[in-house]
């Protein structure tokens, strides 16, 4: 990587002769590999059978300026005097492969992860991502239709399914004071799907009576950036923060949230009662448990109980909401930064920000009056969030920064 080196694989050394593992790579602050590595036990197919060997992580930052060698090889100094050398393969120069191939290696580490992520993977991975963000640029911004009073901006990232698309028009469209006050603002997350946007955007400005934009990214960033990019851009004294395949249920939604919010302190938040296709509970707010891992994780209440069970239809405080559908000050919004584009590809930045809000002094609030339709993770696919690769990275890093706000809230009780 630019900024340093990072090997993993595996040592199979059964009679224990390495004495040392040296990089002879020139850029490296400290080429001494064995002074730093990780080792943890674990079997792999080696000569053609299943054999105990160790895993080895270890990564290493170059020296200031230094540029990255072409090629690296290792030399592994014996104890009767001799050396072996090795030369691992090397991964594309591409910044998106590195970090693909880097993330998916740490997936597959278990329960060692979290030792592996603060010592190797995060000083590693984060200088990565945020080289990466900074080659973001907006390439476009249209208006379409009427402009509204722009009271309120509803901000959308598009990314790979458009499939709601119509369905969140013809909704925004029957709400007459949503139309009246709000401009709703699609943020093109996937360049390829530039064109098809804008097609059918100018379309819809035909049809129906609504202030509508389109944001262009250059290529994509993340959940966390295209937000974060739409808000600079948005006008609205209220952000509407809102996935693209979330449809609300009917009109006034944006009104009760918007209310709820206006006599609330300062970096607060709200957000609604948010439903599966069949009309059963997919959110009315989160809390924080801790796994057997060592790891937080976030749990919406009630989830999948019925629409209208007693416990789900009371406006209450809640350690967190989901980023799905959340409403908040533009001004407290950008006062914290915004979502942390630390975490990559989506989860774990919403819950950051509510945590974010609340040590400045905010309240989170679910008003279940509000009722829109969730049809989760549509964008990302079938898979769980808990086997992608980002999604185990993002897990350690959000435990990795609120560890002790979360112990010290008592969320584990």
């Amino acid at each position: 990587m630019p900024h340093g080196l990072l090997i993993a694989g595996w040592c199979f050394d059964p009679e224990e002769q390495i004495e040392d593992v040296v990089a002879i790579d020139y850029s490296l602050a400290d080429p001494v590999l064995s002074d730093q590595w990780l080792l943890t036990s674990g079997s792999e197919k080696i000569f053609g059978a299943e054999r105990e060997g160790k895993h080895v992580s270890v990564f290493v930052g170059r020296k200031d300026g230094a540029p990255a060698c072409q090629a690296v090889t290792l030399r592994l100094g014996l104890k009767n005097g001799g050396a072996v050398f090795v030369s691992p393969a090397l991964f594309a120069r591409d910044l998106s492969t590195q970090r693909a191939a880097a993330l998916s290696v740490l997936a597959k580490q278990g329960r060692n992860a979290r030792a592996l992520f603060d010592h190797v993977y995060h000083p590693a991975l984060a200088p990565l991502q945020q080289t990466l963000l900074e080659r973001q640029e907006v390439l476009d911004i249209l208006d379409f239709g009427r402009r509204s009073s722009r009271k309120a901006s509803l901000l959308i990232p598009l990314y790979r399914d458009l499939s709601f698309m119509r369905s969140q028009l013809m909704a925004f469209a029957r709400d007459a004071e949503l139309a009246q006050s709000a401009e709703i603002i699609f943020v093109v997350d996937d360049p390829p799907l530039a064109d098809r946007v804008a097609a059918l955007i100018e379309g819809a400005a035909f049809v129906y009576d609504l202030d509508l934009r389109v944001v262009t990214l250059k290529q994509n960033g993340g959940y966390a950036q295209a937000n974060n990019i739409a808000a600079s851009i948005a006008e609205g004294e209220t952000l509407v923060l809102m996935n693209s395949d979330v449809v609300p249920d009917k009109a006034g939604w944006l009104d009760l949230l918007r209310d709820k919010l206006e006599p609330m302190p300062a970096y607060s938040a709200v957000g609604p009662k948010l439903l599966y296709a069949d009309g059963s509970i997919q959110h009315v707010g989160m809390r924080f448990k801790r796994f057997s891992d060592g790891l937080w994780r976030n749990f919406h209440d009630w989830k999948g109980f019925a629409r209208y069970f007693p416990p789900t239809l009371v406006e209450r405080r809640v350690d967190a909401l989901t980023g799905a559908c959340l409403v908040i000050r533009k001004s407290d919004f950008l006062a914290v930064g915004g979502f942390s584009t630390d975490y990559i590809g989506g989860d774990f930045e919403d819950s950051d920000l509510c945590l974010s809000l609340t040590a400045r002094g905010g309240e989170m609030v679910c008003v279940p009056r509000a009722e829109l339709f969730h049809f989760e993770r549509q964008s990302i696919g079938a898979e769980g969030p808990s086997e992608r690769p980002e999604s185990v990275y993002n897990r350690l890093l959000h435990t990795h920064r609120w560890n002790d706000v979360l112990e010290t809230l008592g969320a584990d009780a």
